[in-house]
C-alpha cells in the first residue's frame, strides 16, 4: 500500500498497537516521532510491507514541527496522520486513499469518528463567524445546544458519502503531501491544537478541498494522562485559540473582543476541570480537546 503513516507519540501506553494495527494492514512505511525523548536518536525497522522509522526527537518539538520533520521523511503522496490513541483497518486506510487520489484537487481527507463505546464524535465543523465563535466559547461548556456550537459543528449536516467540508480533525487525516508543501506544512507555531484548523484553512485558500468520508471509520479512544499534563494541555489549547482568532485582526477592538472570549472560556473550562467530576477528577479522557 502506497501509503506513509505517521504518528506523533508523547508516552502514549497505545502506541505500539497502533503501529501493529498500520503494519498488518500494509502500509509501506510508519514513522514515529517520539516527542517525549530527552536524547535524540533514530532507528529503522523492517517490515513485511516496509519499514518502521523510529526517531526520537531529544525535546518536545510539538505538533505540528514534528509532524513537518517527518513529512520530510515519506517516500509517497498520500500521508496518514494519526494520534496514538486512535484504532484504524485496513478497509478505513483503503477508503481514504482511494477518495484522496479521486481529484487532484483533493488535498485532505478525514474519517467517520467514533469513541470507544460507539458514540459519534465530531469529524468535521465549520470556520466559525465571529458571533458564532463568540456563542461556542463562552457557552460551548455549560450550554453545549446554544446555536453558535449547533452551526459551528454543523449539526444539521450528516454526509452518507464523501463531501466536501470545511475542516476535519487531525486525530486522523489522510494527506496529500504536494498539497501539503504547496502551503508550508503545519505552523509549528501552534505548539498543540489547532494545526488542524489552520492547515485546512490555508489548504481551501490554495484551491485545495477538504473531504470528509464516512464509508472510512475508526476509533478514537482518548489517553490516559496525569492531572498536569491534562490541565497544561488546556493552556495549550487557549493560547492556540488566542492564535487563531488575532490571525486577522485589524483592530485593536476586535483583537480585546477575541481575547476576552478566550480569556471566559478558558476561565469555565478551567472551573469546570477542578470540579468534582470534571476534567482533573477523573481517569481517562479524549486527548483531543473540542474547540
Amino acid at each position: 500500500m502506497g501509503v506513509a503513516a505517521i504518528v506523533v507519540d508523547y508516552r502514549a501506553p497505545t502506541l505500539e498497537r497502533l503501529v501493529g494495527e498500520l503494519v498488518e494492514a500494509g502500509i509501506s512505511q510508519v514513522v514515529v516521532v517520539d516527542n517525549a525523548a530527552l536524547e535524540a536518536a533514530r532507528r529503522e525497522e523492517a517490515t513485511p510491507s516496509g519499514e518502521i522509522i523510529r526517531i526520537a526527537a531529544g525535546r518536545n518539538l510539538g505538533y505540528g514541527a514534528a509532524i513537518n520533520w517527518a513529512v520530510s521523511l515519506c517516500m509517497f503522496d498520500s500521508i496518514l496522520l494519526l494520534n496514538p490513541d486512535v484504532s484504524i483497518g485496513k478497509e478505513a486506510i483503503a477508503a481514504l486513499e482511494a477518495t484522496l487520489s479521486s481529484a487532484p484537487d483533493v488535498a485532505a481527507v478525514g474519517p467517520l469518528t467514533r469513541t470507544d463505546s460507539g458514540s459519534p464524535y465530531p469529524s468535521f465543523r465549520s470556520f466559525p463567524s465571529l458571533f458564532d465563535a463568540g456563542l461556542h466559547a463562552v457557552f460551548g461548556q455549560v450550554w453545549p445546544s446554544n446555536p453558535g456550537t449547533r452551526r459551528y459543528r454543523l449539526e444539521a449536516l450528516a454526509p452518507r458519502a464523501a463531501s466536501e467540508v470545511p475542516w476535519i480533525s487531525g486525530s486522523c487525516m489522510m494527506l496529500s503531501r504536494s498539497w501539503f508543501r504547496r502551503v508550508g506544512g503545519f505552523d509549528p507555531a501552534y505548539f498543540m491544537y489547532l494545526e488542524d484548523v489552520d492547515l485546512c484553512r490555508r489548504l481551501h485558500l490554495a484551491g485545495g478541498r477538504v473531504i470528509y468520508d464516512p464509508e472510512a471509520a475508526i476509533i478514537h479512544y482518548g489517553q490516559l494522562s496525569s492531572d498536569r499534563v491534562r490541565f497544561r494541555a488546556l493552556l495549550y489549547h487557549h493560547r492556540s485559540l488566542l492564535r487563531y482568532g488575532l490571525r486577522d485582526s485589524r483592530s485593536l477592538p476586535l483583537g480585546a473582543l477575541v481575547a476576552a472570549g478566550v480569556a471566559t472560556r478558558f476561565a469555565v473550562a478551567a472551573a469546570r476541570a477542578i470540579a468534582p467530576g470534571g476534567l482533573l477528577s477523573r481517569r481517562g479522557g479524549s486527548g483531543e480537546s473540542n474547540w
